[in-house]
C-alpha cells in the first residue's frame, strides 16, 4: 500500500488479516514501500523503497531483520524496487538507482551483486522487477533498457528478451516479471499497457517444460494476451 506507507495482508477469502507499518524510518516503519515477497516458512520481505532498505518479517508480523541502508557500497541501496526469494531462502533486491541487483544469503550477508549502469549484456538502467524461476534462474526487468535479462544461478547471463517497441516481444518500460507453471515468464509491459507471456527458451534447463495454456484470455482485456517465443 505504497502511498499509505504500509503493507496489508489478506486471507484467501479476501478479508483483511493484518497490516504492517506506518510512515517513518524506524524499525517496522516504511516510506513508500514498493515491492513485497514471501519466502520460506512464511517470512515476508518488503522493499522499503525510500528508506533504502529491505525489512523482513516473521509470519506473526513481527520484524525479523533489516537489510541495507542508503549508499552505493556493497549491501547499500538507492531507491530499492523489486524483491524476491530464491532457492534456499536467498533474497534478491533490485537496487534501482544504483543500476544493479544485490543478492543476500538468508543470514543477511551479501552473496553477490549483478550489473552496473549501461546497455550492454548484464548491465542495467533502472532495474525494477526481479523473480526466481525453475532451477534458480533469475529474471530482472531491466526497465530503462526496455528488456528482461535472465541469469543463471551462478550470476552469469543466460539470455535477454526484448527491445524497445510496440510489437510482439518488444517492451516499453517493463516493470514486473514473474515465472509461472512450466517455466513460462510473464512480463508487465507497462508503457504498452499489456502483459506478454513467453515460453521458456529451448536449450536451457527449462526446455522440457510443457507449453502454457491460455484459460479465458478475454480476462486480460484488450489487446488480447500475446504468447511470444523469444
Amino acid at each position: 500500500d505504497t502511498g499509505n506507507h504500509r503493507v496489508q495482508v489478506f486471507h484467501p477469502n479476501g478479508t483483511l488479516a493484518y497490516r504492517l507499518g506506518s510512515e517513518g524510518r524506524g524499525p517496522g516503519e516504511f516510506y513508500v514501500p514498493v515491492g513485497v515477497a514471501f519466502g520460506p516458512g512464511g517470512i515476508m520481505a518488503v522493499a522499503d523503497t525510500h528508506n533504502h532498505r529491505v525489512q523482513v518479517f516473521h509470519p506473526s508480523g513481527t520484524l525479523a531483520y533489516r537489510l541495507g541502508s542508503a549508499g552505493q557500497g556493497p549491501g547499500e541501496f538507492d531507491g530499492i524496487a523489486g524483491v524476491a526469494f530464491g532457492p534456499g531462502g536467498i533474497i534478491a533486491a533490485a537496487d534501482m538507482i544504483n543500476d544493479r541487483v544485490q543478492v543476500f544469503h538468508p543470514n543477511g550477508t551479501l552473496a553477490y551483486r549483478l550489473g552496473s549502469e549501461g546497455q550492454g549484456p548484464g548491465e542495467f538502467y533502472r532495474p525494477f522487477g526481479v523473480a526466481f524461476g525453475p532451477g534458480g534462474i533469475m529474471a530482472v526487468a531491466d526497465t530503462g533498457n526496455h528488456r528482461v535479462q535472465v541469469f543463471h544461478p551462478n550470476g552469469t547471463l543466460a539470455y535477454r528478451l526484448g527491445s524497445e517497441g510496440q510489437g510482439p516481444g518488444e517492451f516499453v518500460i517493463p516493470y514486473g516479471v514473474a515465472f509461472g507453471p512450466g517455466g513460462i515468464m510473464a512480463v508487465a509491459d507497462t508503457g504498452n499497457g499489456r502483459v506478454q507471456v513467453f515460453h521458456p527458451p529451448q536449450g536451457l534447463p527449462l526446455a522440457e517444460a510443457p507449453p502454457p495454456r491460455i484459460v479465458n484470455p478475454m480476462l486480460w482485456g484488450e489487446p488480447p494476451w500475446e504468447i511470444c517465443h523469444p
